[in-house]
């Protein structure tokens, strides 16, 4: 677009070049093929006019639907963890916990539900600890 200004530019100094003149038909070739450069630059600038609108749209239509959370078309369902009963082996503890903790991250819980949670998951003698 800049070039389109640059020949805009051009046509007006010949046109000031020759508008001490009077009149002929270089004058007028030279108005009209003004005329022709500003057409086309106007016209560029409405298709470009329109393409920064349709990605405002676009944008906006994305903000609204993060507005609250994840768009829900396309939201993965987590798998809940399995339950803890209390056995005493620190490999099926330790197994708990990471899929408690992968469980909060995928289905993005915040710190304050995850005792309730992680509580709601135990079971047999681990529900009275």
């Amino acid at each position: 677009m800049a070039g389109g200004l640059e020949l805009v530019r051009e046509r007006m100094m010949q046109l000031e070049a020759l508008a001490g003149a009077s009149p002929d038909e270089a004058f007028c070739n030279t108005f009209s093929e003004m005329l022709d450069d500003m057409m086309t630059l106007s016209g560029a600038l409405k298709e470009r006019l329109n393409d920064v609108e349709l990605e405002i749209s676009l944008v906006k239509k994305a903000v609204a639907g993060s507005v609250h959370g994840p768009d829900v078309s396309h939201k993965v369902k987590v798998p809940e963890p399995k339950f803890f009963g209390g056995v005493r082996s620190s490999k099926e503890l330790e197994n708990f916990l990471w899929d408690m903790e992968q469980y909060f991250k995928a289905s993005r819980i915040s710190d304050d539900e995850k005792v309730l949670i992680t509580s709601m998951h135990l079971s047999r003698d681990a529900k009275f600890w």
